[in-house]
């Protein structure tokens, strides 16, 4: 595949997690400021997992059927467009969890994404790849992040919902040149393929890993360390500086866990090492008094969770035939995607009942038992690139 088609990728990979992202650093103050509690704003954020789990395996195992990656990218970057767009026009609670639904469903395109780029290249290639296409990922989300309280200082919270609704239509028009790339007919997977894949250990403990990984980011670190910025003064731009932090580590973790896994790293002792950094990170920000300690708080989450994803990602599907690739990373999204749910919900309500504190030491908690479990695995080829 042409440099051109692979260059043309990265900007509508970048495009695409800009338009997902604009408001993040600044959607739990402008709820809070709309007069919406903490458990309607867990309940608000996890529409995004939820409609992941409900389509991440059913677009998958479509893709495969049909043959076609590229009608997946184009809709998915149109729906976070018309999400964003939505958000910008209302105040309604319900609807905005709706819209923020509707980011779940263009979410769930990334999968097809990946598995479409890593069409372009050899099975050698596509590993080292895909971590530079991971890290075009984590570009768009650090100008989101870069540029959010900019615009939102200027402009007003909705400013950002419109900046994302037109990042997101500009991504939309430019995917339609990308080039569909199609494996052989006689491939397309069946659903008895699946009852081989859900006997891939590798697979399954990396998918619950990922679970937990984005059960502690967005149950806690990326969705309430603004709650907590707000409490000691943040000004909207340091919000952005917050999460611009929280992005920085996790741009550099995936282009260096693709050179990493490349060279044949054991992966164990990172992801174990990125749980206990996790951890930490949870420990400080809840105790922040400063925007130092915050800011401190949110890089150590951006190497932990960066960290670990990437190195999950890149191993889940390492003994997966490349037919059922597309099958198996949306299973195991689907996975993983149930902490993108269950994450916002469980700790907005732990929030609510008690405090922002004990949603970050629970998940403190949860993120060192993770990392004690990897440690104790028997099973030490597990991760084994």
């Amino acid at each position: 595949m042409s440099k051109k088609n692979t260059y043309l990728f990265y900007i509508v990979i970048a495009l695409y997690w800009y338009s997902t992202n604009t408001y993040i650093p600044i959607i739990t103050p402008y709820l809070e400021s709309i007069n919406i509690d903490y458990s309607m704003i867990g309940l608000i954020m996890s529409t995004y997992g939820l409609m992941q789990v409900l389509l991440q395996f059913p677009i998958g195992l479509l893709s495969d059927k049909l043959n076609k990656r590229k009608i997946f990218v184009v809709l998915g970057l149109l729906f976070s467009a018309l999400s964003s767009m939505g958000m910008f026009f209302t105040e309604n609670p319900y609807m905005l969890m709706i819209l923020r639904g509707l980011t779940g469903v263009a979410g769930s395109s990334w999968v097809i994404m990946t598995i479409l780029f890593s069409s372009y290249f050899s099975k050698s290639e596509s590993a080292g790849k895909i971590s530079f296409l991971t890290a075009a990922n984590n570009a768009g989300q650090l100008i989101a992040m870069l540029t959010a309280g900019i615009i939102s200082t200027l402009f007003s919270y909705k400013g950002t919902f419109f900046a994302g609704a037109v990042i997101g239509l500009i991504g939309t028009f430019l995917s339609l040149f990308i080039k569909e790339n199609k494996i052989n007919k006689n491939k397309i997977p069946k659903f008895k393929d699946i009852r081989l894949l859900i006997k891939d250990k590798t697979l399954i403990i990396c998918a619950i890993l990922c679970l937990i990984v984005q059960f502690i980011a967005f149950g806690a670190t990326n969705t309430f360390t603004s709650a907590v910025a707000k409490n000691i003064g943040a000004t909207d731009i340091e919000l952005s500086m917050i999460s611009t932090i929280m992005t920085i580590p996790r741009v550099l973790s995936s282009m260096l866990c693709g050179y990493l896994l490349i060279k044949k790293v054991k992966s164990r002792g990172i992801i174990m090492a990125s749980f206990l950094i996790t951890s930490l990170a949870c420990v400080i920000t809840p105790f922040s008094t400063n925007m130092t300690m915050l800011y401190v708080g949110a890089f150590l989450t951006g190497t932990g969770t960066g960290t670990a994803y990437a190195v999950l990602i890149g191993t889940c599907t390492k003994n997966i035939a490349d037919e059922l690739k597309s099958t198996a990373m949306g299973i195991c999204q689907t996975i993983f995607c149930l902490g993108t749910f269950l994450g916002p919900i469980f700790i907005g309500n732990i929030i609510e009942m008690y405090n922002i504190t004990a949603g970050f030491l629970i998940s403190a908690i949860l993120a060192l038992i993770t990392a004690t479990y990897v440690f104790m695995m028997k099973d030490e080829k597990l991760f084994e690139n």
